[in-house]
This record gives C-alpha cells, sequence and structure tokens, in this order.
C-alpha cells in the first residue's frame, strides 16, 4: 500500500489538486449523438458535488499506448504504491482531467508525456469513440455495448484514443518525471488481454512483462522481469466488457 511517507506525499498533491479549477458540462443527447453545453469552471474539491447534485460532466481522455511486441502489446501502468485510488493495480496508459480551459488533446498530451515519457502528437492519437461513465458506460462511435460500471459514482465524458508506441519519436525525458502516479509501466500481448477479459475470470495465459526506459533509444523495452498470476484482480475495477472491447479494438488498430 506504500509507505507513509508516500501516503503523506499523494494526501498533499491530491489537497492541491483540489484547488486546480476544472470545467463542468452539461451533456445533451440529440439524434444519437452527445453534444455538451459548458456551465463554468470549479475547483476539482466542489466538482463533485456539482456533478452529483446537478447532474453536470466533466471530460476526461483515456490514451492506451500499443507496442509492436508479440504481434501487438498494450501498455500498462501500474499505479504506484501511495496512490490514494486504487495503489498497486494495473490500469490505461495515461488518462487525466484537463485544466479548466484546456483543449481534450492538449491535455491529454501532456498526460501521455507525464506518465509515460512519450512525446505524443496530435497527429498520432486514434480516437476511438467517447464514453459516459455514470454508472453505464456507452461508446456510441465505436458501436460498444452499454455494460455496468461498479467503481464510477461520478459523470465523465471519457474521450478514448489510442497511439502506436514504435510511431513516437525518441524521448529525452527523466523516467522520475513518473514516480508521483506511476510506479513502473507493463505490457501484454492484445491476444492474452483480450483473452482474460473475454473469459472474464482465471489468470491471464501469458506473461506480463515489466518495461524499462531506454535511454539509448529513448523509448520502453520489454524486461525479463514479470507480474505473476495475474488476474482481473489486478486491474482497476472497471466493466470487464469495456476493457474486451478496448483489447479488442487495439488489435484492430494495430492490424490497420
Amino acid at each position: 500500500m506504500g509507505s507513509n511517507k508516500e501516503k503523506v506525499e499523494m494526501r498533499e498533491r491530491w489537497t492541491n489538486a483540489k484547488k486546480e479549477p476544472i470545467d463542468l458540462f452539461k451533456l445533451v443527447r440529440e439524434n444519437g449523438s452527445f453534444k455538451t453545453e459548458l456551465v463554468g469552471a470549479f475547483p476539482r474539491g466542489n466538482a463533485e458535488l456539482e456533478m452529483k447534485s446537478n447532474g453536470l460532466y466533466r471530460q476526461a481522455f483515456h490514451t492506451w499506448l500499443i507496442a509492436p511486441w508479440n504481434n501487438g502489446s498494450m501498455v500498462l501502468q501500474y499505479r504506484a504504491p501511495g496512490d490514494w485510488r486504487y495503489p498497486q493495480t494495473l490500469d490505461i496508459s495515461a488518462s487525466g482531467i484537463p485544466s479548466a480551459g484546456m483543449n481534450i488533446v492538449t491535455g491529454g498530451l501532456l498526460e501521455i508525456r507525464s506518465e509515460t515519457l512519450v512525446p505524443a502528437t496530435k497527429e498520432m492519437l486514434i480516437k476511438s469513440g467517447i464514453g459516459v461513465e455514470s454508472g453505464v458506460f456507452i461508446e456510441p462511435e465505436t458501436g460498444l455495448n452499454p455494460g455496468k460500471v461498479t467503481n464510477v459514482n461520478l459523470n465523465e465524458l471519457v474521450h478514448i484514443f489510442f497511439m502506436k508506441l514504435d510511431k513516437a519519436p525518441k524521448s529525452d525525458e527523466n523516467p522520475d518525471i513518473m514516480k508521483d502516479e506511476v510506479k513502473d509501466l507493463y505490457s501484454v500481448s492484445l491476444e492474452h488481454g483480450a483473452d482474460l477479459f473475454r473469459r472474464a475470470g482465471g489468470r491471464i495465459r501469458g506473461p506480463v512483462n515489466r518495461l524499462e526506459f531506454d535511454r539509448n533509444s529513448g523509448t520502453w523495452v520489454p524486461t525479463d522481469q514479470k507480474l505473476e498470476d495475474v488476474s482481473l484482480a489486478n486491474f482497476v475495477p472497471r466493466n470487464v466488457l469495456h476493457y474486451l472491447r478496448v483489447f479488442e479494438r487495439a488489435q484492430e488498430v494495430y492490424n490497420a
């Protein structure tokens, strides 16, 4: 669960983050698509109350990095032990909520760099739908089936992107910038990941390799270190159907 020092540092960061303003929106569905109307900027600490009380939404981005090894692999972040929510679990490659007034793509690119060191550009992002996390996950642009989301109590409009890691330019970032929220990066083959979520149980039938940042090539490479006995319990608890569709869509993107 992380040391006491890590927990104190995380608590301090979260206290400061609660003061940062984020935009909240009304969400209107018209002719099968979503339309957002900006309501205003609210400090993060107050935004949750506004969202629950008034049915407002915040925007977020989920970016899944696809790596070239093992006939296509998904890069997963391993959340830091001191993280306030779901520490030491596997999660989306990079995700976050943009600051008030910030374009969703701009915020996403900044988060990709801070959480994975990858100097992504908007041309590298492959948009794959918009979802709503408010007890139900809907992705009209990709045709993904709605499903129950058990861990989300807030209304969140999620912009979903994929990106191919081997298309990224060389990075000269210091890996230490990741450590606040991300302990490590791992990867699992798209085939084995999809198989796990399709079965919705058991253990993953393939290696989950720790990645190492190679300063010479300026990118991530797999190592022989592995997470053992990885199951659904090792992932941030989201809808299994959503995870499955993400991995299946990633296979399509990789093979395109």
